[in-house]
């Protein structure tokens, strides 16, 4: 039996996750300069293909759930990965300082910032429309 799209973008986390957790638990640093430092030390990269990415799992899911839907679930997402910043609060706080006490943070954010209100309006439009 063949795969849906959503369940092959599941199927991705999955595996993905268990392979992280399964190199994190032997070996720290290989996670880290394996992927986080690559990842993470070419942004512009990073931020294009995501973005790129992002849109197609939302054409994906907007394929099966609505976007209210897509909105809830970010909400669950974002509770569980505040507990994993949580075990971290002081490391994320001297980041977040760091990041406010540059008053540069719209002008630096602008494009996620864009992408979030397109989504959060949207949301709005669908609930009370």
């Amino acid at each position: 039996m063949p795969l849906t799209p959503i369940e092959i973008i599941a199927l991705i986390l999955i595996i993905t996750s268990l392979i992280k957790i399964l190199v994190i638990a032997i070996s720290p640093n290989t996670w880290k300069i394996s992927v986080v430092n690559p990842i993470f030390n070419k942004p512009k990269l990073t931020g294009t293909i995501s973005i790129i990415l992002a849109a197609i799992v939302l054409y994906y899911l907007l394929q099966e759930i609505t976007i209210v839907q897509i909105l809830a679930t970010m909400v669950f997402f974002a509770l569980l990965i505040s507990i994993s910043f949580s075990i971290y609060h002081k490391e994320l706080t001297k980041l977040v300082n760091n990041i406010y006490n540059k008053n540069k943070i719209l002008k630096g954010a602008w494009f996620y910032i864009l992408i979030w209100l397109v989504l959060l309006i949207w949301g709005l439009k669908e609930i009370f429309m």
